[in-house]
């Protein structure tokens, strides 16, 4: 009787494990199943669009997904920050800035937990710069009929005698930057200030 009684059990704890262990009885689907209902997304974040992409710059981008912590979102924008607006758990929008970075740029959003979740927008290059000047070493003469020469750092114009009919205050400054640039920082340029005044002998 004693050894009937142990095998019955044995069989019952055989079923239970093939129930609940191999995954191939309906109640360990059930639990498998529900484990999946109840996951969090990875991170906690995630980006699922960005609409436009390519973006071209000033246009507004939508970026939609979950996790971003609505009006507390930061967004960086090739590592430089953007500020999201209509902003809501499932996305934001944002204005892609007028003379920023261009090219394949990362695209980072991080929510007030800190966790970051990134993806691609491509800005590509419109052919618009904004000059950054020196205004500190701007140099400014008065030149007439007679010519004259203005150098700032390592650059030198020369006006020959005749160039100009009238005495003009010609200002040139040296270049710091081209914000919007896709070449690297440049080097020995400057700006002619006033371009609309000074005129040529014809």
């Amino acid at each position: 009787m004693e050894m009937r009684f142990i095998i019955v059990r044995l069989l019952v704890l055989v079923a239970l494990s093939g129930l609940f262990y191999n995954g191939t009885g309906t109640a360990g689907a059930a639990v498998s199943d529900s484990k999946k209902a109840v996951d969090p997304p990875a991170h906690g974040i995630k980006i699922t669009s960005i609409t436009p992409n390519p973006a071209r710059r000033s246009e507004r981008v939508m970026v939609s997904g979950h996790g971003f912590g609505a009006a507390n979102v930061r967004v960086r924008l090739g590592g430089q920050p953007v500020i999201p607006d209509a902003a809501r758990g499932a996305g934001f929008e944002f204005t892609v800035p007028e003379y920023g970075l261009v090219g394949d740029l990362l695209l980072e959003v991080i929510n007030p937990g800190g966790i970051v979740a990134s993806a691609t927008l491509s800005v590509p290059f419109d052919g618009r710069v904004l000059p950054v000047v020196d205004r500190t070493r701007t140099v400014t003469q008065n030149i007439g009929p007679a010519g004259g020469v203005l150098t700032v750092g390592e650059i030198t114009l020369t006006i020959p005698p005749g160039a100009l009919l009238d005495p003009v205050d010609i200002s040139m400054s040296p270049l710091t930057d081209l914000a919007g640039s896709p070449i690297a920082p440049i080097y020995d340029a400057v700006q002619l200030e006033p371009s609309s005044r000074s005129r040529s002998r014809s």
